[in-house]
């Protein structure tokens, strides 16, 4: 990489970063472009040339998440189904449990009905192209027999909802409180034994294998 597109990327990292605590923080009606250039380090015409107006930044922030969530899923297919799934329960959560995601979360919500269109945006950008990726990667797996899936989608759904959508609940309506890991780990644990049993084609020997998975050290930040 020449330096140019080096300094290029680390710019564009600054506004996603920017973007992403203006966001959190103000929420999408209160955030503030001018905001964005400020805690960037960059001219307000920069941040537009390297991202565009604000509806742009909110996008971005959703598709580097995004892509952050799914990319345990984006290696090759043949590698271990458990040991994938457990990696992406794990940065799922880290991602999803995050101060700032579930401050974003909140707001969203706060602000469905006076922006709509807001809260559509958030959906289609954010957890339903991540639903679509799950969908995508558990369709290859069926495809090397290793699970048995009638409905892509309600598969996804029940991997999702599954893993943590417990602890996800409760931290979005308690701000103060901290991910517990060991309660997370508990839930992705025990999700991921109950959608085994559902789904997988070699019960026994995968059951086996997610006993087998340890939780990372340092799971929260």
């Amino acid at each position: 990489m020449t330096s140019k597109a080096l300094k290029r990327q680390l710019k564009h990292r600054a506004i996603i970063k920017a973007a992403l605590e203006e966001f959190a923080t103000q929420g999408y009606s209160g955030a503030s472009v001018e905001a964005i250039a400020k805690g960037a380090g960059v001219s307000k015409p920069t941040l537009y040339q390297y991202v565009g107006n604000k509806e742009a930044l909110f996008q971005a922030v959703l598709k580097v998440e995004k892509t952050a969530m799914l990319a345990p899923l984006q290696a090759n297919y043949d590698e271990p189904m458990v040991a994938k799934l457990w990696q992406f329960s794990w940065h799922y959560a880290q991602l999803v449990l995050r101060p700032d995601m579930l401050s974003i979360a909140r707001l969203i919500i706060g602000e469905a009905q006076r922006l709509p269109e807001v809260a559509a945006n958030y959906q289609q950008q954010g957890p339903q192209e991540a639903r679509q990726g799950i969908i995508d990667y558990l369709q290859g797996q069926a495809k090397l027999q290793r699970l048995v899936i009638e409905d892509p989608n309600m598969a996804a759904e029940n991997l999702w909802s599954l893993i943590l959508s417990a602890s996800r609940e409760h931290l979005l309506h308690y701000p103060d409180e901290q991910p517990d890991a060991n309660k997370v780990e508990h839930h992705i644990r025990h999700g991921l034994m109950v959608f085994i049993r559902a789904f997988s084609t070699n019960t026994e020997t995968d059951l086996y294998n997610l006993e087998q998975q340890l939780a990372p050290p340092q799971p929260f930040h």
